[in-house]
């Protein structure tokens, strides 16, 4: 699960399986990081820390940390890599108070930007999603509603009511054939 920022507390170890989890074993290199994503045909995995992702191309032997000063405000959350290079990341963060942001990667996490608005008018995001049959479109279920971005990052319209009003709002992520 990652190490409780806010809570603090014991190192966190973080395991691995190769053979559909008959047998474990403790990645040292992961302690305290949380797994988000991997890859289902390479040895790529995102985790987060306190301090923001880290991503591994060997399979977890080793961590290259992404930082940015946002991460000092907002813990990672969620994190959705787009197939099948993984250049464009995606990534949730919430922070102590309760806001939150869905931040991008455009060049596999080198550097990030905010696609959101910052702020508590998301509230805690509860997960964060590509579509699989429209690219550019991603959503973010949060407290305060649903909320998607049709275009790529911008803008991010949200229904108060929540997933059954999305299709509702399906005009605005059609694409032109």
């Amino acid at each position: 699960d990652g190490y409780p920022c806010y809570r603090g507390g014991s190192p966190v170890p973080m395991w691995r399986s190769t053979d559909g989890g008959a047998n474990w074993n403790e990645l040292g290199n992961g302690t305290d990081l949380k797994p988000l994503a991997a890859h289902p045909t390479q040895p790529w995995v995102y985790a987060a820390g306190c301090d923001g992702p880290y991503r591994s191309t060997d399979g977890g032997a080793g961590w290259t940390h992404q930082p940015d000063p946002i991460f000092g405000t907002y813990d990672i959350t969620h994190m959705a890599p787009v197939a099948p290079a993984w250049t464009n990341v995606w990534a949730s963060g919430i922070s102590e108070g309760g806001s939150s942001t869905v931040l991008v990667s455009r060049n596999s996490g080198d550097t990030w930007t905010q696609s959101s608005v910052l702020g508590p008018e998301m509230g805690w995001i509860g997960d964060l999603k590509l579509d699989r049959f429209q690219p550019g479109v991603v959503y973010a279920p949060a407290l305060y509603g649903f909320f998607f971005t049709p275009a790529d990052g911008a803008p991010w319209p949200h229904n108060p009511e929540g997933l059954a009003a999305r299709r509702h709002l399906n005009h605005l992520a059609a694409r032109p054939p």
